[in-house]
């Protein structure tokens, strides 16, 4: 689950072609996923609004490697 308010989460995102995985603060949530239509091309960063839009969404220390 996400933090509180005025709370960073650490969100470690692992994608080898095809096949990605999520960590959300120390937790897997995704396990090798797999998604072919997406398996190459441009990483972006985005906010999809929720049920109830609760404000600003900021992102810190956002680093992009290859592996």
């Amino acid at each position: 689950m996400p933090k509180a308010a005025g709370k960073w989460n650490f969100y470690d995102i692992t994608a080898r072609g095809p096949r990605f995985t999520v960590v959300l603060d120390g937790k897997r949530t995704v396990n090798g996923a797999v998604d072919y239509k997406h398996a190459s091309g441009w990483i972006a960063l985005q906010y999809g609004k929720a049920v109830v839009d609760t404000g600003v969404v900021k992102f810190r220390k956002v680093q992009i490697r290859t592996l």
